[in-house]
């Protein structure tokens, strides 16, 4: 069986994440009970590799979707929105999103420390843009993400405190107080994929 999943770390530490498996119906059911000690929505795509294929395509999404959060929070920012009050309200909507909902809250308190790592985010959507190209397929969606996402990852350290306190300065008052670089990251590749709002507070997009 291959079973990749979704959810982050805290999926994984709330026993919450989503198992996408590829394999034969039986050995699925014998594997069922391990699945659901990690998971809750555990779903059979199909034949062995089917369910790498059903990952790509979350990271696909996930891909725009952070690019599309944060634009958000720029642009309610500008019009004069608390963009705490914002989220309130779209993420109940038809925007709504996992992403919405527990990654933006990160943004906001300026923590950008990895649940899932920009450098690891930026393979999977090499490995999607491969898997693509060989459907014949082009998505620029996904292009247009690496490559920013890749813009980040190159960034060192001093870039991003310079990102992290403008951010701070730019967002409305009491919104975010602080936004860290964690001890540990070097450069922008080492941060969480929640990260790339500070981009944004370059205006390097």
């Amino acid at each position: 069986l291959d079973a990749p999943v979704s959810g982050g770390d805290l999926g994984a530490k709330n026993g919450t994440l989503s198992i996408m498996v590829g394999g034969e119906e039986g050995a699925f059911e014998r594997a069922l009970p391990v699945f659901l000690k990690m998971g809750k929505n555990v779903v059979l795509q199909g034949k062995n590799g089917a369910g790498q294929y059903c990952k790509m395509a979350n990271q696909i999404v996930i891909a725009s979707t952070m690019l599309a959060v944060s634009e958000a929070l720029v642009y309610g920012n500008a019009a004069g929105l608390n963009p705490r009050t914002m989220l309130k309200s779209i993420e109940s909507g038809a925007a709504g999103s996992w992403s919405l909902s527990n990654l933006v809250p990160r943004m906001l308190d300026g923590n950008v420390s990895p649940g899932f790592y920009i450098k690891h985010f930026i393979k999977d959507m090499g490995i999607a843009l491969d898997s693509a190209k060989e459907l014949s397929l082009s998505l620029p969606g996904l292009e247009l993400a690496r490559k920013l996402y890749q813009t980040l990852a190159a960034m060192d350290r001093s870039a991003l405190e310079r990102a992290a306190e403008k951010a701070v300065a730019q967002l409305s008052p009491n919104t975010m107080t602080k936004a860290t670089i964690p001890l540990e990251a070097t450069t922008g590749a080492d941060l969480g994929t929640q990260a790339i709002f500070l981009l944004y507070a370059l205006e390097r997009v």
